[in-house]
């Protein structure tokens, strides 16, 4: 390389570095990339009706709107008595800090960007004044008279490239303000976007809303959703646009530590996967379905989910830690696997309550059994013993001695009772005529003392060896028997 182009080329570098400036503002409107308008739709960040802004100044299909700016700055002017002027001189003087306010070049000349500010800037102010004044409105007005222009407002004045600076809003409105208690451009602000937010007194949003470090419209609606006690942004018709635009005013603002709302975003997203995890959320009252439909939930947040930057501080880290903490439990995963495999449906439940009424009926069973085994073997052997004792005891008693127990009725009726078990229990074993004979009649005179001689017939078990029949001794005994008991 030549000197000659060595020195031309320091010398352009030179000048490039001479006339580098640093602004004194950072810029808070940003146009979207094509990095997060993938992840959307166009008309998420692009506007319906109304064009605020130099980003879409001029563009086909917003044009029908700028008849209408002009009627609005008309009636502005016809009720102050004034001319246009005075706001030329104040916007023009705004314009270059204006200008650094926007990301990208505005190529747009002076003379046109002061214009474009005017007539946007007035046309916001009365929008908002006609929202909450109703008097102030005319009988004609179009935007009021149709709920669908209304609506596509909504949207549009909340995107982050339809912006305008907020200090120029501000100096629009203190230039045009009216004696009226209500007539505060936070609070217009404010109950226009009312609908959005659910269960949230405005009053209350004032009261702690911090202005100092408003931007734009947009930048005002994002402090809004920073407030701890604001509840759900989900209206019908702005809701998915308004939180694609909040999250990307929050991806492009410079030294943005606190991205609330897209860490909110991003955790929906993780949570949300199925039209049944929506349900589910609902159910508990985490969320609340404004939408209608669970699948479109579910849609919308998985959508809002790609392609965002969460901040340093994530608002959900130490929810994201417990969880993976409780996910890690074996027990937890064994759980959620048997109800999410075997147990998704109704009818399995059903299968297994019948399956586990079945095994208790059947454990019922099989215990029902096993005690009636146990008690026939308890009484089997009971029945051995008193044998047993039958037997030692009729070998120490002679015939006369176990006849006399056995017969007498002055005796107690425990020992009577003893005796008659025992004479049962040898007539049982067979064993020899005369013992058995004696042991026959002791039964029968036991029974036939307590006025029961059937019984007592029934107990007798016949024996070839009896001496005498088992009617004869039934009716010895009732004769005996009666008459000592009525003696």
């Amino acid at each position: 390389m030549s000197q000659e182009s060595t020195q031309e080329i320091t010398l352009e570098i030179n000048d490039m570095l001479g006339s580098l400036s640093y602004p004194e503002s950072k810029p808070s409107i940003f146009k979207v990339d094509d990095h997060l308008r993938t992840a959307g739709r166009d008309n998420d960040y692009d506007p319906e009706a109304l064009a605020i802004g130099p980003y879409h100044h001029g563009k086909s299909g917003l044009q029908n709107m700028d008849q209408l700016k002009i009627w609005y700055l008309k009636q502005l002017l016809s009720r102050r008595n004034e001319t246009v002027e005075r706001y030329v001189i104040a916007v023009a003087a705004m314009e270059e800090r204006a200008r650094r306010c926007y990301a990208e070049p505005v190529d747009l000349d002076g003379h046109k960007f002061i214009k474009m500010m005017v007539l946007d800037g007035c046309f916001l102010i009365e929008l908002l004044r006609y929202h909450s004044m109703k008097d102030l409105r005319t009988a004609d007005d179009p935007i009021f008279k149709n709920e669908r222009i209304l609506s596509q407002l909504h949207h549009d004045i909340m995107l982050l490239e339809n912006q305008l600076p907020f200090f120029v809003l501000n100096q629009l409105f203190n230039m045009t303000k009216i004696e009226d208690s209500r007539d505060d451009i936070i609070g217009l602000v404010l109950c226009f976007i009312d609908g959005m937010f659910l269960n949230v007194a405005v009053s209350k949003v004032y009261q702690k809303l911090p202005t100092q470090n408003i931007d734009h419209l947009c930048s005002l609606i994002h402090e809004i959703c920073c407030l701890p006690f604001v509840g759900t942004i989900l209206h019908k018709n702005v809701g998915k646009s308004q939180f694609r635009n909040l999250i990307a005013y929050e991806q492009y603002m410079p030294d943005c530590e606190a991205r609330y709302v897209s860490d909110y975003t991003f955790f929906m997203h993780c949570l949300i996967r199925t039209p049944e995890d929506v349900r589910l959320l609902c159910y508990y009252g985490i969320i609340g379905n404004w939408l209608g439909d669970d699948k479109e939930i579910c849609e919308m947040f998985n959508r809002l989910g790609k392609n965002i930057l969460t901040s340093t501080k994530f608002s959900y880290a130490q929810i994201f830690s417990d969880v993976n903490c409780e996910c890690q439990r074996r027990s937890n995963s064994w759980i959620t696997n048997l109800r999410r495999n075997y147990f998704g449906s109704s009818w399995s439940i059903i299968s297994l309550l019948a399956a586990i009424a079945l095994l208790i009926l059947t454990l019922l069973q099989t215990l029902y059994t096993i005690l009636s085994y146990y008690n026939h073997i308890v009484i089997s052997f009971r029945y051995m013993r008193m044998h047993a004792c039958a037997l030692k005891f009729v070998d120490e008693m002679d015939a006369s001695n176990f006849l006399t127990l056995g017969a007498t009725h002055a005796c107690s009726s425990g020992t009577r009772l003893a005796v008659v078990l025992l004479a049962c229990a040898a007539i049982f074993l067979r064993a020899n005529p005369l013992l058995t004979g004696l042991a026959s009649q002791s039964c029968c005179r036991f029974f036939l003392f307590r006025k029961n001689p059937l019984e007592a017939y029934a107990q007798v078990i016949p024996s070839p060896a009896l001496s005498i029949t088992a009617a004869e001794v039934v009716s010895r005994g009732r004769n005996n028997l009666f008459m000592s008991h009525m003696e």
